[in-house]
């Protein structure tokens, strides 16, 4: 490799290095300022082990895996159904009133560590390609390098067998 080449691949490599680190500072979020304010002004909490606790749940909800759960028992008749032929079925009970359902506890409607997981993923994935196109494009280069060289040496073959024939 010559050193015009050589000096050719480093300045790609800056260059590209210089581009890489410009475009991740435009995508990548900056923190506010008054976040980091906010966050030293805050108290210091007391020293020790702190429990997670959730909101009281309303009567007659339970909290039962971290969400209010009110169950409900409802008896239905089934008209006609095991009394025997000639015989009068009995009196349907009084219907209970319907209990008043919990409000709904807002929260995801799916699980966030899927999506998490996916973006992850994804992520990684372009991550590959962007080395395997790296990869491919060193490669392509040292292939050029390659058949250059061997073209000077042809080259260089040419003219010592002209000089040997004259």
């Amino acid at each position: 490799m010559s050193l015009s080449n050589a000096l050719a691949a480093t300045a790609a490599v800056a260059a590209g290095s210089l581009g890489a680190v410009a475009a991740y500072q435009l995508a990548a979020p900056s923190e506010p300022e008054p976040a980091a304010a906010a966050a030293a002004e805050q108290p210091r909490r007391p020293a020790g082990p702190e429990q997670p606790r959730f909101a009281p749940c309303e009567a007659p909800a339970r909290l039962r895996d971290g969400r209010c759960v009110t169950e409900v028992t409802r008896t239905v008749a089934v008209p006609g159904g095991g009394s025997a032929p000639g015989t009068v079925p009995p009196a349907p009970a009084a219907a209970a009133p319907p209990a008043a359902a919990a409000p709904p506890v807002p929260g995801p409607t799916h699980d966030l560590d899927d999506d998490h997981d996916d973006l992850q993923d994804d992520l990684e994935d372009a991550r590959e390609d962007r080395q395997d196109d790296r990869e491919d494009r060193a490669d392509e280069l040292e292939d050029r390098a390659e058949d250059r060289a061997d073209e000077r040496e042809d080259d260089q073959d040419d003219e010592d067998d002209d000089r040997d024939d004259d």
